[in-house]
């Protein structure tokens, strides 16, 4: 873990010292957190799956499939305002719930091993190609 802390540190550093007026400004720094927190909140999620000593393979496609249906909600809708944001977040999470809901009630009271129901909700995640 610190390695990996003193390598961001390092790269940090290079590109800083590389080009200082257009890496560390506000905005970048902003980009860079907002893009990690996505990867942050399924991390935490992960740690509790893999404590418990279970797998999930199926994160990824269903946060792009969360992710679609949010959008999709948010441009049937129109708008750029509350509204809209809170419409497309309030599908994302409900999609995001069913998937965990059926692979859930699949592991538990079906007894269907975590590795193959992860791979199916994987498979069944990415199948809309529209």
């Amino acid at each position: 873990m610190t390695s990996i802390l003193l390598i961001l540190v390092a790269m940090v550093v290079v590109f800083a010292a590389i080009d200082f007026s257009s890496f560390l400004i506000v905005a970048n720094i902003r980009n860079g957190a907002t893009d990690a927190s996505v990867l942050l909140v399924l991390a935490v999620g992960m740690t509790f799956v893999i404590i418990a000593a279970g797998i999930d393979l199926s994160v990824g496609s269903v946060l792009v499939f969360s992710g679609v249906i949010a959008a999709r909600l948010m441009n049937a809708v129109g708008g750029n305002g509350w509204g809209t944001i809170l419409i497309g977040l309030a599908g994302a999470l409900a999609s995001g719930l069913a998937w965990g809901v059926l692979s859930g009630t699949l592991i538990t009271r079906r007894g269907v091993p975590p590795l193959i129901v992860t791979f199916g909700t994987l498979g069944m995640a990415q199948a809309p190609r529209c």
